[in-house]
């Protein structure tokens, strides 16, 4: 009867493990299936057009990081929102 136990829950585990494999990767191909927008081919010329007193300023403010925790709060708040009874 032990055995049958064991067995059975390794048999849910390996489940629940190939259905969220099945799921990512199905979220996967659904994302990369989303072309990428006609701007962002040129996203190095633009980046090359910053002039370099922009860039003097830029590197010492560490503005990618900022941009990078702004964003992520943004998202946050988002997400936060969307839960029942606490995002109002």
């Amino acid at each position: 009867m032990s055995d049958f136990l064991d067995k059975l829950g390794e048999w849910a585990s390996d489940f629940i493990i190939w259905l969220l494999d099945k799921l990512l990767s199905a979220g996967v191909s659904i994302l990369e299936s989303i072309p990428a927008p006609d701007w962002m081919a040129n996203i190095n010329n633009y980046s090359n057009a910053i002039p370099p007193e922009v860039i003097f300023w830029v590197a010492p403010l560490n503005f990618p990081e900022g941009l990078a925790i702004i964003m992520s709060a943004y998202l946050l708040k988002f997400l936060i929102k969307r839960i029942p009874f606490i995002g109002g």
